[in-house]
């Protein structure tokens, strides 16, 4: 009986250690075309359009990879890379932005960043 509850005390240090390590890490979205993932690069590029004025607004036309990183108090940071599009018709491809959005622990949005790459 010892040994058991030895091993199942072992089994959650080492469950806890695990979780305890994920947080504050960045790690990769797996997934960029996850509609969850999509709704956050929808918020920072309307929340860059209202802010900047961007005349025309900018559209998204894909999310191409990110990285994410769970803080227990904060709630979820995000990194996007993302491909807009001008709304004005013309198919102008604006350059890739990478936003940064933090999301947290209610599921409200807080912009931080959106800023060009080169």
């Amino acid at each position: 009986m010892r040994t058991t509850n030895f091993l199942v005390a072992s089994i959650t240090v080492a469950i806890a250690l695990v979780a305890v390590e994920a947080v504050g890490v960045w790690t990769p979205i797996s997934n960029p075309t996850d509609e969850h993932v999509k709704e956050i690069a929808k918020f920072a590029i309307e929340t860059y359009n209202t802010q900047s004025g961007a005349d025309p607004p900018l559209r998204l036309v894909s999310v191409n990879g990110g990285e994410k990183q769970f803080s227990a108090t904060l709630g979820t940071k995000y990194k996007l890379k993302v491909t807009t599009e001008k709304t004005d018709g013309s198919g102008v491809v604006s350059p890739s932005w990478l936003i940064c959005i933090r999301e947290g622990p209610s599921n409200v949005k807080y912009y931080v960043s959106f800023e060009p790459m080169n």
